[in-house]
């Protein structure tokens, strides 16, 4: 039976009162005696499960990004420590990488995520025969390549904030997953 079924069922009488404990979300308890009316705008939530495990899809993509980008970031500062003629990462290449990431359809699956020895940071997909890869220095701009069943193949740089261009080229990857 389906959630809309069970509360239909239960506020079948409109006028019939209720004394009964309510579960709301977040574990928050209320004991009252209510109209049927009044039940069901508590017990109707604004956000739906579907919302809340959506939400936490949302924070578990968002935390592995940044766990991904931190031990990135802690390579990188061991590296530069030791080695001098390393290229560092710029602070502002990662706030781009997170961001890219973050708005990226979740169709799409989180790329490999690697530090390139010129300095930035490089994000690969390999679906299936197709490879696409993006780099990002802390420039604004973003440099791509796919190679589509090594037939196709789309390059170019653009600025992150390029509005047909670069939701453009996202949308290949849409289409690969």
């Amino acid at each position: 039976m389906t959630e809309a079924a069970i509360l239909e069922d239960f506020f079948a009488n409109e006028e019939q009162k209720t004394d009964k404990l309510i579960e709301l979300p977040k574990d928050f308890w209320v004991h009252e005696q209510l109209t049927a009316e009044e039940d069901r705008e508590i017990l109707t939530p604004e956000i739906t499960l579907i919302d809340l495990l959506e939400e936490n899809e949302d924070l578990d993509r968002e935390k592995q990004i940044d766990e991904e980008l931190n031990g990135i970031r802690e390579e990188v500062e061991e590296t530069c420590a030791e080695i001098d003629n390393v290229f560092p990462v710029p602070e502002l290449a990662f706030d781009e990488t997170s961001s890219l990431l973050e708005q990226m359809s979740h169709d799409i699956p989180l790329p490999d995520i690697m530090w390139l020895e010129d300095g930035g940071i490089g994000l690969e997909w390999r679906p299936g025969d197709s490879i696409v890869t993006m780099s990002l220095y802390g420039d604004n701009h973003v440099n791509f390549v796919a190679i589509v069943e090594k037939n196709h193949k789309i390059a170019g740089t653009c600025p992150l904030s390029d509005s047909p261009l670069l939701p453009g080229f996202l949308a290949t990857l849409t289409i690969l997953f």
